[in-house]
Order: structure tokens, then sequence, then C-alpha cells
């Protein structure tokens, strides 16, 4: 879930409103934080902050007169965010915190219960994580770590957007005592990542909860819409294959799972694979026997059609998606398609800067077709997803995990198969019924 940008006008007196916003200022500035009045209103400001994160691109928080007061009581300037969760570490405390999204509404009752409050027949769901909820795990005896889950502070769901004022709560997992060495900025994202993995993963086994880490909201500055003048939307001709259309629609609707997402993609194109493999051999065989050379009686020319046949029995998956590429998509919508995004172009063409154990794209390269690149590409990513084993398997190639950093930057290859994928349906589409004949 995700909230709106807050702003609003602030309830304590002129005086103390600019007091709290100057004291925010000058923490940031004394912290060497990026700090700027983003306000286009005379009286009023809205400073955008700065802080760094761990394991990802540094992150803005918006200050303003309301809720001033609670970002300096939670002492923001020694915020760290982690990641790209709804998480951040607080060095003053050596404490970070991780708010959580349980995955159903049951295991948000079994947390509920866990935590220590009661429920009866009739009574109404506490969907608030209240401050008497609180699951203090056991330490280990010559340990230092600490965890507890309870509810999230109301500083660290003003920085997701949330306003300050909000009922519903959600949990938190806290986390405290890892040593100096894990501390380090560098480090402190994966020494917190390998705590949770083993938090979460222990809570479902031992007690059957199961729930995740809350991905960080986006905030979206809006600016004024400018009507464009366009065509309206025209009614359909074509009619495309259900299967395949189902899987289009799941791949649309995982926009926050972006491995599943591409995944769902490719499984566009691959439902349209024995399609273009079986158009590949009949073209073949076709070949064979209307050459007025071709004799049915001579052993060698049936050998040939032989040949033929076992070829496409023993086609690869990497040469069917070339092939239904082959078939469906032009090289040269397939080349403006990615060249319209500069993003795109140089993260897909960069060995150094993108994705590891993946081919990048030579867009002027005449002597091997884009459509091929794109389907080595493709078929690499997509091994790389469903077929790689711990240290590598016999190709060397990591496995991408869900919640890495190169997940996080799927979105160009993403585009790409989607492309595809939409070309592949078009392609494979036939006139609609409902047209009278």
């Amino acid at each position: 879930m995700s909230w709106s940008y807050d702003h609003a006008v602030s309830d304590e007196p002129p005086s103390a409103a600019s007091r709290l916003m100057s004291q925010v200022r000058q923490r940031a500035e004394s912290a060497g934080l990026p700090c700027h009045d983003i306000s286009d209103l005379k009286n009023d400001s809205v400073l955008r902050i700065t802080l760094p994160t761990s394991g990802g691109e540094p992150r803005d928080i918006f200050v303003h007169a309301r809720n001033a007061a609670i970002y300096l009581s939670a002492d923001f300037e020694y915020w760290t965010f982690l990641g790209d969760y709804f998480a951040v570490d607080n060095a003053k405390l050596s404490e970070a915190e991780l708010i959580l999204t349980p995955v159903t509404i049951q295991h948000y009752r079994k947390l509920v219960r866990l935590a220590g409050a009661a429920e009866f027949a009739g009574s109404r769901l506490q969907r608030s994580f209240t401050s008497n909820m609180v699951i203090d795990f056991a330490p280990r005896s010559g340990s230092a770590l600490r965890v507890r889950i309870g509810p999230a502070s109301a500083a660290l769901r003003v920085a997701g957007g949330k306003p300050s004022e909000s009922i519903v709560v959600p949990p938190s997992l806290y986390i405290s005592g890892l040593n100096s060495g894990l501390r380090g900025r560098e480090r402190l994202f994966g020494s917190v990542q390998q705590v949770v993995d083993a938090v979460l993963f222990e809570l479902w086994v031992v007690h059957g909860v199961a729930v995740d880490l809350t991905p960080l909201p986006e905030y979206i500055a809006l600016t004024a819409m400018v009507d464009e003048v366009k065509a309206p939307p025209v009614t359909p001709g074509l009619k495309y294959s259900a299967e395949a259309m189902s899987l289009f629609r799941y791949a649309q609707s995982s926009e926050k799972l972006p491995l599943l997402r591409f995944l769902a993609f490719y499984q566009v194109a691959e439902y349209f694979f024995p399609t273009y493999a079986e158009r590949d051999t009949l073209r073949r065989l076709r070949q064979i026997v209307i050459d007025p050379n071709f004799n049915a009686d001579r052993d060698l020319d049936l050998a040939r059609l032989s040949q033929a046949i076992r070829n496409k029995m023993h086609l690869t998956e990497r040469d069917q998606l070339k092939s239904t590429i082959r078939h469906c998509v032009n090289d040269d919508d397939l080349r403006d398609f990615i060249a319209a995004d500069p993003e795109r172009v140089a993260f897909v063409s960069n060995r150094k800067n993108g994705l590891k154990s993946v081919k990048p794209l030579a867009l002027k390269d005449a002597g091997s077709p884009l459509g091929d690149q794109v389907a080595e590409r493709v078929y690499e990513i997509r091994c790389r997803i469903v077929h790689a084993k711990d240290g590598g398997g016999p190709t060397q190639a990591p496995l991408l995990l869900p919640f890495s950093a190169e997940a996080s930057r799927l979105n160009h290859d993403i585009d790409i198969v989607r492309f595809v994928a939409e070309k592949v349906l078009i392609s494979s589409a036939s006139k609609a019924s409902w047209d009278p004949e």
C-alpha cells in the first residue's frame, strides 16, 4: 500500500512551526545532508532532505510543519534507508526498523495472537498493531543480537508518506546488537537482510506466521497534466488467444514482482513456440518436396526429409524463441522501441553496468539480427531466474534473486520482453468473430 504526500497546514502557532522547521534545517545541514525548501507557497515551508541508503540509491524525506516534531524526536539525521524496503537504520540507537506486511489476514491474526492480543467470538479484528502488542524474541546465550516485533514508529510511517494521525499502525521488526563490523554503510543492508531472512523463515516454520518486508512507497511529484488531442479508442477487430492473454494480464498485474512479471511475459511468447517451430519445419519440408530434383524413390532425398523432421524434434528452447521472434517481430520496430528510451539503450548495451552473465545488445551490429540478439538476452535472463544453481551451475551464471539490486533494475528488459509478447500476440491473432461476415 502506498500513500500520497500529505501537505497539511500546521496546527502550531506560526512562531512555533517556524522554530521547528528551523531546527530541522539546522540539524540536516550540520549532518551534511542535502536540504532544499521546495514549497511554492509564501508563508509555508516544505523541506526535501536526502538521506543515504545502504543497498540502494539515496532517498528523500519531506518535512513540513505538521511532521517536523516527529522527525526531530526520531533523530532523522542518523537514519540510513535499507535497500528498497520501508525500513531505516538509526545509527544513534544502532537499531534497524523494518515495516512488515502479513501475507494474509489470517497470518496477521496469528501475529497479533503471538504478540499477546486476545480474541473472542464476535470481536472486531484489531487492525492496528498497538503499543501493548510486542513480541520479544528470546536472546541466545552469548549473542548480543536483539530482535522484537512491535508497532511501527510514527517517524517511519511519516517517511512513507502516511499521515501522522493515521489510526492503523502496521507491525515493525526491530533489530539491534549487530557488531560494529557489520554496521558499516556498505555492509549494513546485507547484514540486516541476513537476520531478517532467518527471522521471517523461522517465524513461519516454528509459528506458522507468514510475513514479508514492505517496499518503501514511492512519492510521485504531481504536475499539471497537459490535455493531448488523440483519436478515441477503436473497437477491436482481432481475436486473441485466451490462454496467452491470461498470461499477459497476469504479467501486467505483477508490477511489484519483477521476476514473476518477466517470466509471465516470456510465457506469452513460449505459448506459441510449437506454432512457429512447426511453421519453420513445414517450410523446410515444402522446399525439399517441391524441388524438381526431388525423387521419392531415392534414399538420399528421403534422408533429407527425415533429417528436417529430426531437426524439428531436437529444437532447443532458445532456438524456438529465436524462431518465434523472427516470425512475429520486425527488427526495425524492435530497434525503434529500444532506442525510444535513452536510459534503456544505455542499460541493455552496457556490459559493465547492466546485468551479470547477460550479453549486451548491439543495436547497430548488422552482422547479427537484433531479434536474435534479443532472443539470446531474454533467454539468458530467463535461465538466471529459473535454472541457475547454487555456485553458478555448469554455466557459472549467478542466480537472479527476487529482492536483489539486479532484480530492481530489470525494468528495461521487462519492457523489451513485454514488447515481444505484444507482437507475438498480434501476429497470432485472428479476425474477430463478432464482426459481420
